[in-house]
């Protein structure tokens, strides 16, 4: 379900114009927030992320990123204010925080686990990247995944060895 979403105040500042290169010839955006988000209830958020993770089997996947951008959306809704609306920005934040970090040691403990599998190994490691790509570069949740991307930059060295 794609929906437009608020997401709380970013720690981080917005990128400057010197910072946009190429793309200084476009308008900047009216909406600066992806609109794109995956909403999944709390209380599924368990077997929702093994599904994604640890059940997952590599070989029955068409779209080898489908895990990166299906747990990058549920991050992005976590973040959003249709994540439980009552909650205040910095216990959203932390939440947020928690779910990213449970991500991470997943995608790092599958590592771990199917080491011996190279098809398997490929798949995870180049998930972990991307994922760890989409985090560093999203300004709004950058700054609440810092143990996230710590956890994935070694899965994906462990993956290499």
């Amino acid at each position: 379900m794609l929906i437009p979403v608020t997401l709380f105040p970013s720690a981080l500042p917005c990128p400057t114009p010197s910072h946009r290169g190429n793309y200084e010839r476009y308008p900047p955006p009216r909406d600066p927030i992806l609109p794109a988000v995956l909403e999944f209830r709390e209380e599924s958020e368990d077997g929702f992320l093994h599904a994604i993770t640890t059940d997952l089997d590599p070989t029955d996947i068409q779209f080898k990123l489908a895990p990166t951008y299906t747990l990058y959306m549920a991050a992005r809704f976590r973040a959003s204010t249709h994540y439980r609306p009552d909650l205040s920005p910095t216990e959203r934040a932390h939440r947020l925080t928690e779910m990213l970090t449970k991500v991470a040691a997943m995608v790092q403990n599958v590592i771990h686990s199917r080491y011996g599998d190279p098809t398997s190994l490929a798949f995870w490691m180049a998930n972990a990247s991307e994922l760890l790509h989409f985090l560093k570069q999203d300004r709004h949740i950058c700054g609440y995944s810092s143990d996230a991307q710590d956890i994935l930059a070694e899965a994906v060295q462990v993956a290499f060895r």
